[in-house]
């Protein structure tokens, strides 16, 4: 099983309050310890909001999970192509953008988009709600490759996001107690949509989520893709992250 979505919080690197909110710590023992049994062999860690752009949380949790694992950061405004050569050594593969609170900057978020595909081949993920797509589909579109997090948040968006993942963006199968969405009917259209958009992730800690990610959850996605399971469990995140 490969996790593409999991955030380490890690108290020895300091955190920044977003909206007033901190997390409570969540080291690699403690995930090692609530996915036990799972039997997870890689993932990826995304940076959350909370972690600002300092990458050396990240550097240092991909240096102890080891091969397998990757990482999703946000960048500052002013990141070099330099800065981006060095977090791709260090494992890195994608850029994020939180577009859920606050006013986006959309020529910075291409902008940085662009810089990190062109510089090491990465791909953007959005923690957006999709009701929004319309606003941002001329962004998107011109990105080269896209994911969005946690099945766009809302039913309000379902019909866009499927038109997305026509055009080829990925979806994150995660954060299921954190959504307003009817999740097996998400899960059931995005699959028929494009067997190769969902990729599973815990979304552990779940952060601000009413209910954080359970094993049951695990049931409901085999029952929306079937046969596809270990497609969506592990090849469709390896081969998008290049693991």
């Amino acid at each position: 099983m490969f996790d593409a979505h999991c955030h380490i919080i890690d108290p020895r690197f300091p955190l920044i309050a977003d909206h007033g909110y901190l997390p409570d710590p969540f080291t690699i023992a403690d995930y090692r310890a609530r996915t036990a049994g799972l039997g997870i062999t890689g993932g990826a860690v995304v940076s959350g909001s909370f972690q600002g752009t300092d990458p050396g949380y990240l550097r240092t949790a991909l240096a102890e999970l080891g091969p397998g694992w990757v990482g999703v950061a946000t960048l500052p405004a002013d990141a070099s192509d330099k800065d981006i050569t060095e977090l791709d050594r260090a494992g890195v593969r994608g850029v994020r953008f939180n577009l859920v609170r606050g006013n986006p900057d959309l020529a910075l978020v291409e902008r940085q988009a662009m810089q990190a595909h062109d510089v090491a081949g990465w791909h953007a993920e959005f923690y957006l709600n999709s009701a929004d797509l319309p606003e941002l589909a001329a962004t998107l579109a011109k990105l080269p490759q896209v994911c969005i997090d946690h099945l766009g948040l809302s039913d309000d968006g379902l019909f866009h996001l499927l038109s997305a993942v026509d055009w080829g963006v990925r979806v994150k199968a995660s954060g299921f107690g954190r959504v307003e969405v009817d999740v097996a009917e998400a899960l059931r259209t995005i699959h028929t949509v494009s067997p190769d958009a969902l990729m599973f992730g815990t979304d552990l800690p779940g952060t601000r989520a009413p209910r954080p990610f359970r094993y049951a959850d695990l049931d409901q996605l085999a029952d929306a893709v079937g046969a596809d399971l270990p497609a969506v469990l592990c090849h469709n995140a390896r081969q998008w992250y290049r693991v």
